[in-house]
């Protein structure tokens, strides 16, 4: 996954990809368990945010770019709706 990671963004070296595609898989997983819990802990849910955008500015890459815009997309969803959310994803 990885690897078609970094060769979609153009990036030769395997190995200079690996970190910042292995942050932003774990930034993007922490994102989605702070989502969730936005409902009971709203801290949570805008030190993700931060997360996601130090991913963006570390990966600087097209993915992590468009994930983001994905998520602020999600983002815009209120909170009065989280648990109606959370009932059909689960």
């Amino acid at each position: 996954m990885v690897l078609a990671a970094a060769t979609a963004v153009g990036v030769a070296d395997f190995g200079a990809a690996l970190p910042a595609a292995t942050f932003f898989f774990a930034t993007t997983f922490f994102f989605m368990v702070a989502f969730f819990l936005a409902t009971f802990f709203l801290a949570l849910f805008f030190l993700a945010t931060f997360f996601l955008t130090v991913t963006v500015s570390v990966a600087e890459s097209f993915l992590a770019f468009s994930s983001a815009l994905l998520v602020s997309s999600a983002m815009l969803i209120p909170l009065r709706h989280s648990n109606k959310l959370r009932d059909i994803v689960t």
